[in-house]
This record gives C-alpha cells, structure tokens and sequence, in this order.
C-alpha cells in the first residue's frame, strides 16, 4: 500500500485516466513484481486508484489471486513451477530467469511504475531489474523496491535512498513499515498476541515442538540450541484441473439410402391428387361439388 502511495506521490501524472477541457490525460501504466502479501495489496492500492495493472509471479497458483484484483497476469514462454518452501518462491532455472528477463525488458518500455516485492528466504534478493531496462523507460517514471534492505531487485537501487538515475525516479526505502506506525504497531501485536494464544491451551502452558510456526520460531528450549529449524513441508503443486467428460449424444438414426425417391414420390401423388379435385371443382355444374 505505502509503496503505491509513494511511487503516487513521485509520479508526475494522474494514476486514473481523465478527460477534461483542457485535454485527455492516459492512465498510469503499473508493473508489480511478486504477489504475495505486499505484491497483492500493491496490485489492488494501483488498481483502486485507476491504474492500468500488471503483475507476475513465478507461481502458477497466484494468477487467480491478481486476475481477481483486476490485473492482468503476466507469462513467460517457459513452462516451470516456481512453487517453494513455506509459500515462498523457489529459485529458478537459467532458462526460465533468461525469459523472464525478456519479458521484464519489455514490460520496462511500456509501463510507467514498477514495484518490486521479491524475496528468497535466507539469501539475497534477486535482480529482476538491470540497469538497461531502467534506461529503457520513460523519463518520469517510477520504481519502487520493496526488497532493497535485502540487496533489492533492482540493479540500480540505493537501500534507503531516493535518487534519480536517467530520468527514473528510484524509491528504495528500507522502513516502510516504520512509515506507517500506528497501522504497523497494530496489526504486528495482532499476530503476535494470536501466535502465542495458539501455541497452547487455556489452561496448560506448553511447547508443542511437533507445530511447525512454533518450531520455526524457538532458538532455545531449556538451554537446548534448537536452530536453525528444520525447513518447511513442500507446499504442494496446485492439482491439474480435470476435463469434464460431456455425455454424447446418442448418434442419429441414418436416413435409408432410398429416402429422397420415396419422399418426392409422396409429393408427386399429393400434388395430382390435388390437383385433380381442384379442377373437378372448376368444371362441376354444381357449386357444392367443391365442399363435398
């Protein structure tokens, strides 16, 4: 959200397209890299605000969550399941990171804003943002890296500075949260208070070290070096929707190879037969012939 708001406050047009006497103004075009907690809230802040928004992610199970944002989801030409430990990305293949280069290179050119939000667990962030795609972009634009306490996802991002490099406008902020303090302070103690109030019951305190959060979170136990934790279960892949099989429908009975002959036969017999009562009628001395 703040990342939005910032890159908004940098950005020298509207984000929302307008029409007015003075002229037609195009909307802000926007790029979030990554949809997990903070890419997703990016998405739907841009996306309420009027900008045209894009998003990508290495993991497959994310494109419903940003298409039913209002976005549209990114791909590259390389099919590779970018699904990891404890709902992180893993890291990727040469291959797919080289067409997901080409795919960011030619996103850089269009847009008008690129947010970040990359991160591996453990290890530094990755460049997804070379320093040519960030010369490839139109002067005013903005990109805002929400990974550059970690190294950033940008080549050219300075941790807790903003500058501006070729006419870019870089934001890279290492204390967000700490901008937003009320909001931050609030919603931290929320999860902290409801962390501990699940690791045990009412009434009888302990450490259930068969919990994976509370596992994940304990450096000591009665003097006992308990990390680093094991890793994470392998989230499971997304199961392949299956085809629905539609029932056929029972094939139609085959006309007989004679059927043409025998109909216009018919036709042939009916139209005499009429037409020999319709000239009866007509030469018939009497007038009732014809409703006999």
């Amino acid at each position: 959200y703040k990342a939005v708001v910032e890159a908004a406050n940098h950005f020298g047009r509207f984000f929302t397209g307008q029409i007015t006497a003075a002229g037609k103004v195009p909307p802000a075009k926007v790029l979030v890299i990554g949809g997990g907690v903070a890419g997703l809230s990016a998405i739907g802040t841009a996306k309420n605000m009027g900008a045209i928004v894009r998003g990508f992610d290495t993991r497959a199970a994310v494109k419903e969550q940003i298409e039913s944002l209002g976005a549209e989801f990114l791909e590259v030409d390389f099919k590779e399941s970018g699904e990891g430990v404890g709902g992180y990305a893993k890291e990727m293949s040469k291959e797919f990171i080289e067409a997901e280069m080409k795919l960011f290179a030619k996103q850089c050119e269009e847009v008008d804003i690129v947010i970040t939000t990359a991160l591996i667990p453990g290890k530094k962030a990755p460049t997804l943002i070379t320093k040519k795609m960030i010369e490839s972009m139109k002067p005013g634009s903005v990109v805002v890296d929400l990974a550059a306490e970690t190294g950033g996802n940008i080549e050219t991002t300075k941790p807790g500075e903003i500058y501006t490099y070729k006419d870019v406008i870089h934001i890279g902020y290492t204390d967000l949260p700490s901008r937003l303090p009320t909001q931050s302070s609030t919603l931290y103690a929320n999860n902290i208070s409801k962390f501990f109030l699940s690791m045990t019951e009412k009434d009888n305190f302990f450490i259930d070290l068969n919990d994976e959060v509370v596992r994940g979170a304990i450096i000591l136990n009665e003097g006992k070096l308990l990390w680093p934790p094991p890793r994470p279960k392998e989230v499971p892949a997304a199961a392949a929707p299956q085809e629905t099989k539609l029932a056929k429908a029972p094939p139609k009975a085959l006309l007989p190879a004679d059927y043409f002959r025998a109909t216009f036969k018919d036709a042939i017999l009916y139209t005499t037969g009429l037409g020999s009562l319709i000239g009866l009628g007509a030469v018939a001395p009497n007038a009732a012939f014809t409703t006999m």
